[in-house]
């Protein structure tokens, strides 16, 4: 899941390209089985979080990031949480032109993978 922080909705599109490509990347390591979010919540309709969807189907590890546009510059975020003990394991960032969208999701999620080997 990735959060917008801006305000400019030309831009609000990217959150769910950038959940869809992460998650179609994170599906490519055979190890892991992978879920959007929108299939946790399904799931567990009551679930007052992803994090508590997560923990009850027991998935062990949520990616979510936040994204936002300053002066035609991409500004990515993204954490990998496990769910039990709740924590940090992974964060990554990827800066630079707009334009530029589908290398930066690509460069953050690498970065993801780099720190999980």
């Amino acid at each position: 899941d990735f959060e917008y922080y801006g305000s400019d909705e030309n831009y609000r599109w990217m959150d769910r390209v950038l959940s869809q490509d992460v998650v179609t990347a994170f599906s490519e390591i055979h190890q892991l089985d992978v879920y959007d979010e929108n299939m946790l919540r399904f799931v567990t309709r009551d679930a007052a979080d992803v994090i508590e969807a997560a923990q009850r189907v027991g998935v062990k590890f949520v990616v979510q990031g936040a994204y936002w546009v300053q002066n035609d510059q991409l500004s990515l975020n993204a954490q990998v949480k496990s769910v039990r003990p709740l924590q940090m394991v992974a964060s990554a960032r990827a800066q630079g032109p707009v334009d530029q969208f589908a290398k930066l999701t690509a460069d953050l999620t690498l970065r993801l993978f780099d720190q999980l080997k």
